[in-house]
């Protein structure tokens, strides 16, 4: 299963279409905050995939939650922006957080900044900015786990 990963569109969907017509085995969307609701202009590219958004500090009066877990077979992902998790100052937070939840994939932007880590377990992982053109894939098989950055 892969899910691709946008975060801080900042109202740049024409990248957003751009890596969806980059990625048509992509099995779920996910964007995560910041403006969630650029991700709602894309209708026409999902063909049937599922989309999750999750709001983020940018995203006001928005509909979709803050917090977001997504299930691959055995593998539980969290999604969330991050600024409640005060990401900007660390990790520490997210990753309790993911601790007390049980997930093996943690998803997170708001810093802007990517990050790919595995540690104690657990993946933690940050496309970096759509709006620089930046988001990525996480691949989740009965092999493991793969996060990857990418760039348009």
């Amino acid at each position: 299963m892969r899910l691709l990963v946008f975060t801080d569109s900042h109202g740049r969907v024409s990248l957003m279409r751009d890596a969806l017509e980059k990625h048509p085995e992509a099995d779920i969307i996910v964007h995560l905050g910041d403006c969630e609701r650029d991700a709602d202009r894309l209708d026409d590219l999902l063909k049937g995939r599922e989309l999750v958004q999750v709001c983020g500090n940018c995203d006001f009066a928005a509909q979709h939650p803050l917090n977001e877990l997504i299930k691959c077979g055995d593998v539980t992902v969290l999604c969330t922006h991050g600024h409640l998790e005060r990401v900007k100052y660390g990790t520490q937070t997210l990753e309790e957080k993911a601790g007390q939840l049980g997930v093996k994939v943690a998803l997170y932007g708001h810093t802007h900044e990517p990050d790919n880590r595995y540690e104690n377990g657990l993946y933690i992982f940050n496309p970096g900015a759509m709006q620089d053109g930046a988001y990525g894939a996480v691949d989740i098989t009965d092999k493991g786990i793969i996060c990857i950055n990418m760039e348009l």
